[in-house]
């Protein structure tokens, strides 16, 4: 499966990134900002898009709706997560702008963990 990974914290982004590539069959790109992760989709193909919700510049909602409404894009898991308290106002947002879901996790394995669980549901 080919992830891309949108996260602006580095120690976060490399170690969910290993955690997916602990499965052979992923590959993960990682972009640290919205507008970077923007530029990859350009280039490249990917089977789903992972992203934190807190991002600087472009959050992570403003990117799933830009990317929801591109037509090449919109047919892509989205998956939004978050380690800080979220309002079901916020969740519902979310799902509104096109997110397949939103996590509500502190710690990547609990991350990992979610968008397994919900790839497998879906197959």
């Amino acid at each position: 499966m080919r992830i891309l990974l949108v996260e602006d914290n580095e120690l976060q982004g490399e170690l969910l990134r290993e955690m997916f590539l602990y499965n052979p069959a992923n590959m993960v790109t990682l972009a640290t900002s919205g507008e970077h992760a923007l530029m990859i989709l350009n280039d490249s193909v990917f089977d789903l898009i992972l992203s934190d919700v807190n991002l600087p510049v472009m959050s992570g909602h403003n990117l799933v709706k830009l990317i929801k409404r591109n037509g090449p894009y919109k047919d892509i898991p989205f998956f939004l997560y978050s380690s800080r308290p979220a309002d079901p106002d916020e969740i519902q947002l979310a799902l509104r702008h096109g997110a397949n879901k939103y996590i509500r996790e502190t710690n990547v394995q609990g991350i990992y963990e979610e968008v397994n669980a919900y790839l497998k549901s879906e197959t």
